[in-house]
């Protein structure tokens, strides 16, 4: 099961009876009061400008979600690519 593409259709158990609501992500925050549980995505929290401090709990990235950054051939060499390398990389004896 791919996991990034669940639906309600997909719940095959539910012994608590818990009420599930699926709307588009960007309109989570507007209506959180109205909620007693929510699952945001990060960027919407961002957005939002929800304190991601009062989290529950957050998920483990599946790997094929991990955001990536990338640049066209013919800029691999440009310096601001290589400043933006230096900038989304953990900083080490490397690259210090």
């Amino acid at each position: 099961m791919d996991l990034s593409t669940v639906t309600q259709a997909d719940i095959t158990e539910n012994p608590y009876n818990i009420e599930f609501t699926e709307m588009n992500s960007t309109n989570i925050p507007a209506v959180l009061d109205d909620f007693d549980y929510a699952v945001i995505t990060g960027s919407i929290v961002y957005n939002a400008g929800i304190d991601p401090s009062t989290a529950l709990l957050q998920e483990d990235i599946l790997p094929h979600l991990i955001l990536q950054v990338v640049v066209k051939e013919e800029n691999k060499d440009a310096q601001w690519a290589k400043v933006s390398l230096l900038l989304t990389t953990p900083m080490n004896s490397k690259n210090i």
